[in-house]
């Protein structure tokens, strides 16, 4: 969608609603906060999921969403940002709670947060059990559906931040740091969000998601496709291939995913090279 601008604008203004759509253009311009990410956005546009079904509705009306995603494109002010940190598995794989695991010196959660500390206004960590986290200092929130997965930690997340865009995190990609956080968040453009993709699928808790697709999100879960990488098929998301993590100088092993014993052995390694 075109956004009027300059003498356009103002004759649209003049002929339909003025108070109203003026009113919306300012509250609109209010809800803009400056973002704590300086990422430029890429040069070239990324590849894209094919889109089957793409919610609709959102907090914003289309005329002021359009107004939103014209600024972050053309690189003016961005929107607010949330960092969320999905920790509800129960580890079973590991043996342990992966969240709590020391990884040099600090836990994998603490670690996470650390980071996406540098890149957002706020974060959360979700998942059941808060007092596993009281000594980090972020609000812990439990599932509002329990029991649904991935896409429960997801859906939760999106309502607590309300606005902007949300910064998802899993707690087994300790390596996962501030450079690509921003990197997905400069990949978004006007998509919904952006997803990593290696090659063994779509990474629905390394990514970006945009809060207005709430309402799709609660739609599958309605409908009961609650599968992992559903989300990456039914909404329109960017890509983010490894490669293109390359091009832009940024180490592929930071997607590194750690499940099982063996896994900790080759991420204590790994932090000695990636930190």
């Amino acid at each position: 969608m075109l956004v009027p601008h300059g003498n356009a604008a103002d004759a649209l203004l003049s002929r339909r609603r003025p108070v109203l759509w003026r009113a919306r253009l300012e509250a609109a311009t209010r809800r803009l906060r400056a973002c704590p990410l300086a990422a430029s956005l890429p040069s070239t546009q990324p590849k894209r999921v094919s889109l089957s079904a793409r919610g609709s509705g959102g907090k914003f009306p289309p005329f002021e969403r359009a107004l939103l995603r014209e600024r972050h494109t053309s690189g003016h002010a961005m929107e607010r940002v949330t960092g969320i940190l999905p920790a509800g598995g129960r580890s079973r794989r590991m043996g342990a709670d992966k969240a709590l695991i020391d990884l040099a010196g600090e836990s994998v959660v603490s670690r996470i947060l650390r980071q996406l500390r540098e890149c957002a206004h706020e974060t959360y960590i979700i998942g059941d059990r808060p007092e596993r986290f009281t000594d980090l200092g972020a609000p812990v929130l439990s599932d509002d559906i329990p029991g649904l997965g991935v896409i429960g930690g997801i859906a939760t997340g999106l309502r607590a931040a309300e606005e902007g865009i949300v910064v998802c995190v899993a707690c087994d990609m300790p390596f996962v740091n501030a450079e690509l956080m921003r990197h997905l968040v400069g990949a978004v453009g006007a998509a919904d969000g952006a997803i990593i993709r290696t090659p063994h699928g779509y990474e629905p808790l390394c990514a970006v998601y945009r809060t207005d697709i709430l309402p799709a999100v609660k739609a599958m879960i309605r409908e009961g496709d609650l599968a992992a990488q559903a989300i990456a098929r039914r909404m329109d998301l960017t890509t983010v291939e490894e490669a293109d993590l390359a091009a832009s100088g940024l180490d592929a092993r930071r997607l590194f995913n750690m499940n099982t014993p063996d896994d900790l052995d080759e991420a204590r390694e790994l932090a000695l090279i990636l930190g």
